[in-house]
């Protein structure tokens, strides 16, 4: 039996090297990358403009931030759904701290995008994660991999 589909949340705000990270998983695991902002974009701009407000605000967007925000993630999630349910692992790139900050976070992804559950074994709260500092020059195809190892140890 294939494993289930993996989900690599990639988080970190602006600059921090999140998208290439994103991309060196998508790379080596050959899972889909989804970034929020190809994805949503276009769309929030154009939802920002028709309530009449700076297309390229978001922070100090009342309603980017009530509305529209949420709008991108649901977007980006059912994505993620669609190519799990056809067994691809998924990378999304997406600055999704604030949303971490929920304990059940995860569990309310796979209930509320209809994530096959088995491919949500998240366990956030008990360290299955991976932290890459990013310095300046980036992070490497290397440390990507042996990181990835750490999640999938070798089996006996």
């Amino acid at each position: 039996m294939a494993a289930a589909p993996r989900v690599y949340f990639v988080i970190g705000p602006a600059g921090s090297g999140r998208t290439g990270v994103a991309r060196l998983i998508a790379e080596l695991s050959g899972a889909a990358y989804l970034d929020k902002d190809t994805a949503c974009t276009r769309l929030a701009e154009t939802l920002l403009e028709l309530a009449g407000t700076d297309r390229n605000e978001r922070d100090l967007n009342p309603y980017y931030q009530s509305v529209v925000m949420d709008l991108e993630y649901a977007t980006v999630l059912d994505l993620a759904a669609d190519n799990l349910r056809v067994g691809r692992p998924v990378v999304l790139d997406a600055p999704l701290g604030r949303y971490f900050q929920q304990a059940d976070y995860c569990a309310e992804v796979t209930y509320r995008h209809h994530w096959p559950s088995e491919a949500n074994e998240c366990q956030w709260a008990d360290g299955r994660r991976l932290v890459f500092d990013n310095p300046a020059d980036a992070v490497t195809a290397d440390a990507v991999a042996r990181a990835r190892a750490e999640l999938d140890p070798p089996g006996p």
